[in-house]
């Protein structure tokens, strides 16, 4: 889990005046969009992304002797997870934490700082930046939680930032749940919104990061968007998603970052689309769409570009 001084930016303002006016899909009882053909619309390429960075710069690594009152905090994040996986997806994980090692690392970071991380060597330590227990402290619980997630299983064979939003939205909600203050960062706001969308969608998701070591969520999402029609250009929706994010969390170049998250949004509401989400279900994908007036935007092309406009 990183956090990084961060200047909030609303990159989506652009959009937000020429759709100005329009009705909020989210509070109205039409699900039309949602019933109609499910398409994927792929609309851009993108000439040069900002590359997801996933080291850490560590100075030194010793031995943590957890406060009696940090003990105890872990012990009650370990219990939040264990009933919340066993409550909404009947999965034990009890055994997959109980041998759990905790370790601390130094690190000097100026625009990011990685506040925790799991060697894949030592697949059962933890690792916690010290900063935790001086200037950070309110980020405990959610680096805890976020890398113990990592440490049990929602990672990749190969890395990928959709790891990175699924591991970010399963520590809110089970903070949440736990009725434990969920102090979430910027770093992930991207990923961590779309995956909230995949997670209430996908019900079979929590278990494959959870019982298959060789799962690829990029691999999942081709998977269901195989037969999904493409009406303008084709790409690999799992690897566009991650591109995306990846531009959208390190930084893009070259075009207006909306269409960026617009893209990301696109291949994210097709995949759930696919699962034919109920009308509850729907709402709450709504809730944490990326864009303004996603349902309401229509894309033409005309032969020589792509032209947005809002649907009469």
């Amino acid at each position: 889990m990183k956090t990084r001084n961060f200047l909030t930016a609303v990159i989506f303002v652009v959009m937000f005046f020429i759709f100005s006016g329009c009705s909020d899909t989210r509070n109205n009882d039409n699900y039309s969009f949602w019933k109609q053909e499910n398409q994927l619309r792929f609309f851009i390429s993108i000439p040069k992304l900002g590359q997801y960075n996933n080291e850490s710069l560590i100075n030194e690594i010793g031995d943590l002797e957890l406060p009696e009152e940090y003990q105890k905090r872990v012990d009650k994040l370990k219990k939040a997870m264990i009933s919340y996986f066993k409550e909404e997806y009947k999965i034990d994980i009890s055994s997959k934490i109980e041998n759990q090692k905790l370790r601390v690392f130094y690190s000097k970071g100026v625009v990011e700082t990685t506040m925790g991380y799991v060697d894949p060597q030592k697949p059962e330590t933890l690792n916690l930046n010290q900063i935790l227990f001086t200037e950070f402290m309110e980020l405990f619980d959610n680096t805890y939680v976020h890398e113990t997630l990592h440490q049990i299983g929602f990672r990749s064979k190969k890395i990928s930032i959709i790891d990175e939003g699924v591991t970010d939205a399963l520590t809110d909600l089970i903070l949440q749940k736990a009725k434990i203050e969920s102090v979430t960062t910027d770093i992930y706001y991207e990923a961590r919104m779309l995956a909230y969308q995949l997670i209430k969608a996908d019900k079979d998701l929590i278990k494959f990061y959870l019982e298959n070591d060789s799962f690829q969520i990029q691999d999942r999402i081709n998977e269901k968007l195989s037969k999904v029609s493409r009406p303008f250009e084709d790409r690999d929706p799992g690897i566009f998603l991650d591109k995306m994010l990846s531009g959208l969390t390190n930084g893009v170049y070259g075009i207006n970052p909306y269409y960026i998250a617009f893209q990301a949004q696109e291949i994210v509401r097709s995949y759930c689309q696919t699962f034919n989400p109920s009308n509850d279900s729907i709402d709450y994908i709504r809730e944490h769409y990326l864009v303004e007036a996603y349902e309401e935007t229509l894309i033409e092309y005309n032969g020589d570009a792509y032209n947005f406009s809002k649907s009469e």
